[in-house]
C-alpha cells in the first residue's frame, strides 16, 4: 500500500491530529512507506536545487530548502503556489550572476528598495500572505547591501579610537543656519598640560599626494586651497558689477584693555633655498593688480592711520629695479649701481683711474697734464642725464658735455696728477 504521508513539507501541519496517516494505516505493511515518506522533506531542508530567473520566478515549486537561481532576467515576484498551507516557509536563494530584485508588496526586499545582486550573493526569505519576505541580504564580497547615510548628530554616539577604511567615497554635509549665530560645522578641542596638541589634523600620508588637501569654495570659484605644497589664498572673481571686495591678513591686535600688551607681528617670508648650486632663496613678490583705463594698482606702504609720511626699513639696503641700489644708515644715504662700473674711454692723463657707479663716481687723473676724461657708463640712460661735477684742485673751472652712453668732463687749466674728480648724475624724464 503507498505511504499515506506527503512528501511535500508545506503539506505538514503544526497539529498533529491535521497530519497523516489518519489513524488507518497498518502498522506492518504501511510502516515502512510512510517512514520512508517522512525523510524526504527533511532531507529537502539540506538540498540544494536551481531555478531559473523570471519576472515570476516561483520558488514555491521546488521542494528543496536551498535554491540557486540561475539566469540575469529581473525578479519581481516569488511566486504564490505554496498557497495558505505553506505560510512560514523559508527559502535560502544563491544567485548565479547579475538581476534586479523589484522591492514591492509581494517581494519586500530589507532594504526597502530595489537590490541588484551579483554572483555569490546569497539571501533569505519567508513566505507569508503578503507575499514573499526577506530577512537577510549577504553579499559574497561582504559589503553592505546599501550605503547608510549619517546626520551631523549622530557623530556623538560614534565610538572612539575606530578607524575608517579605505575606499572611493564622497561625503556632502549639507545645513541650513536656523540663527544668525549657528555655525555650520564646529570643532573643539583641548590641548595638553603644555597646550600642545591640534583642534583638526589633515594628514594625506605617503604615496600619491591629492590635487588638493582642503579647498573652500564661494561664488564663482576657489577662495582657498592647500596643496600638498603651497597653498592659494584669493577671493574668486566677482560674478556681478559692482567693487570687488577688499580682502585683510593681519596679526593679532592684543586686548585693548590689558596694558603693556603688544599688537602681533606680520611676517612675511620667501623659502629658503637648497645649500648646492646656485640655488638662491624665494622672493617675497607684492603686486598691485592689473588695471583699465585708470590705471594699474599700486602698491603702498602706510602708517597706521592712512597716512603715506612713514615707511621703516630693517635692512642694509632696498634694491629698485633689480639695477640701482639705495643703501641707507642712520646718517647717510649711499647711492651704487649692482650692473657694473663705468670706464675712462679717452683722456685722463696717464694711470688715471675711476670708481663708483653710472649715477655717482670719482676720477682720479694721472700724470700728463690732461684737460678733459671722457667716461663710457655700464648701462646706457634713458636720455642724456644731468650732471654736477666738482674737483680737488683750485682755480680751475670745471664743465661737461653728457650723452645717453657717455660724459666728458672739461677743464680750463690742466689737471694735475692726483686731481680727484667728483661726478653725479641724474637721469631726467
Amino acid at each position: 500500500m503507498p505511504a499515506q504521508i506527503s512528501t511535500s513539507l508545506k503539506d505538514w501541519s503544526t497539529t498533529a491530529g491535521s497530519n497523516q496517516p489518519g489513524g488507518s494505516a497498518n502498522v506492518g505493511p504501511d510502516l515502512d512507506d510512510n517512514l520512508r515518506a517522512m525523510q524526504v522533506p527533511v532531507r529537502n531542508l539540506m538540498t540544494r536545487d536551481t531555478i531559473a530567473s523570471a519576472a515570476t520566478c516561483d520558488i514555491g515549486t521546488k521542494e528543496a530548502h536551498q535554491l540557486t537561481i540561475t539566469g540575469t532576467t529581473g525578479i519581481t515576484s516569488l511566486g504564490t503556489s505554496l498557497g495558505s498551507a505553506g505560510y512560514g516557509i523559508r527559502k535560502k536563494l544563491t544567485f548565479a550572476g547579475i538581476l534586479t530584485l523589484t522591492n514591492s508588496a509581494s517581494l519586500a526586499c530589507i532594504t526597502s528598495a530595489n537590490i541588484t545582486t551579483a554572483a555569490g550573493d546569497a539571501c533569505e526569505v519567508e513566505y507569508s500572505a503578503s507575499g514573499w519576505t526577506m530577512l537577510w541580504y549577504a553579499r559574497k564580497t561582504g559589503a553592505p547591501v546599501a550605503v547608510q547615510s549619517f546626520a551631523l548628530s549622530d557623530l556623538g554616539n560614534a565610538t572612539a579610537n575606530k578607524t575608517l577604511a579605505n575606499g572611493a567615497f564622497s561625503q556632502t554635509w549639507d545645513w541650513t543656519n536656523l540663527t544668525g549665530t549657528n555655525a555650520g560645522l564646529k570643532i573643539t578641542g583641548t590641548g595638553n598640560s603644555s597646550g600642545l596638541g591640534y583642534v583638526v589634523s589633515i594628514e594625506p600620508g605617503a604615496g600619491n599626494l591629492p590635487a588638493a588637501i582642503l579647498r573652500v569654495v564661494g561664488g564663482s570659484g576657489a577662495l582657498f586651497v592647500c596643496y600638498p605644497n603651497s597653498f592659494y589664498l584669493r577671493p574668486a572673481a566677482l560674478a556681478v558689477s559692482g567693487n570687488a571686495a577688499d580682502s585683510d591678513v593681519g596679526a593679532q591686535s592684543a586686548n585693548s584693555g590689558a596694558s603693556n600688551s603688544n599688537g602681533g607681528t606680520l611676517y612675511l617670508y620667501g623659502g629658503n633655498s637648497g645649500s648646492g648650486g646656485t640655488s638662491t632663496g624665494g622672493n617675497v613678490v607684492i603686486n598691485g593688480g592689473i588695471g583699465g583705463p585708470g590705471g594699474d594698482g599700486e602698491v603702498r606702504l602706510r602708517d597706521p592711520f592712512g597716512l603715506y609720511n612713514t615707511l621703516k626699513v630693517g635692512s642694509t639696503q632696498i634694491s629698485l629695479a633689480g639695477s640701482t641700489k639705495l643703501v641707507l644708515d642712520q646718517k647717510h644715504v649711499f647711492v651704487d649701481n649692482t650692473n657694473g662700473t663705468p670706464t675712462i674711454s679717452a683722456g685722463g692723463g696717464t694711470g688715471a683711474t675711476i670708481a663708483g657707479s653710472d649715477v655717482l663716481f670719482e676720477v682720479t687723473f694721472g700724470t700728463g697734464a690732461p684737460t678733459s676724461v671722457t667716461v663710457t657708463f655700464a648701462n646706457a640712460w634713458a636720455s642724456a642725464p644731468q650732471v654736477l661735477v666738482s674737483g680737488t684742485q683750485s682755480g680751475q673751472v670745471l664743465h661737461y658735455s653728457a650723452a645717453t652712453n657717455t660724459v666728458q668732463i672739461l677743464s680750463s687749466t690742466a689737471f694735475s696728477s692726483g686731481t680727484k674728480v667728483s661726478v653725479l648724475c641724474l637721469g631726467k624724464q
